[in-house]
């Protein structure tokens, strides 16, 4: 950083440099993430499919913040099981870790991600995809034809009122008899 008559020039954490106006520093709000201390709180959101043990998914996910180097020991990272999501229970790592130019607090979420994701394959734990479920009401039952063909894969409902539902593999159009 370097201070000037009239503005400073700041260095970003990315390495990018900012020339501010002196002014900026007194009418706006100024966030020094290393002033006091040189901690900064990071988290990893993960969604694991249902039926999977949540005390399981909760060790995995802290073992894999406890091996990695840069996320601090203490305070100790916490795992919550934050929702109960649409498709998934939806957890949450929260950890610390020390703010220094030669660490990317990117990377680190990112290289947390590829040990959890491990961990869960080793262990059997599916990682949560969206899914819909399609109700149909009708009178009467549904004739349901599936048909194979080396391009594609459907399946075909045939309604009492003459329609067709056809299901092809990731989309669904309505046509007429």
């Amino acid at each position: 950083m370097r201070v000037g008559f009239r503005n400073s020039l700041v260095a970003r954490g990315d390495g990018i440099e900012v020339l501010v106006p002196n002014s900026q520093f007194l009418e706006k709000k100024v966030v020094n993430w290393t002033l006091s201390n040189d901690l900064a709180r990071y988290a990893v959101s993960v969604d694991v499919a249902y039926g999977a043990c949540p005390a399981k998914v909760t060790e995995l996910i802290g073992q894999a913040a406890a091996e990695h180097p840069h996320v601090i020991q203490n305070p100790a990272p916490d795992v919550l099981l934050e929702d109960f999501g649409d498709n998934a229970l939806v957890f949450s790592l929260q950890f610390w870790m020390r703010l220094c130019p030669t660490v990317d607090g990117g990377k680190v979420r990112s290289e947390l991600r590829h040990r959890i994701n491990t961990l869960f394959e080793d262990a059997g734990i599916s990682i949560a995809f969206p899914q819909r479920d399609i109700h149909l009401d009708s009178i009467r039952p549904l004739e349901i034809r599936v048909v194979n063909s080396p391009a594609t894969h459907s399946a075909d409902i045939h309604r009492s009122n003459g329609t067709v539902l056809t299901c092809k593999s990731r989309n669904m159009r309505r046509t007429a008899l």
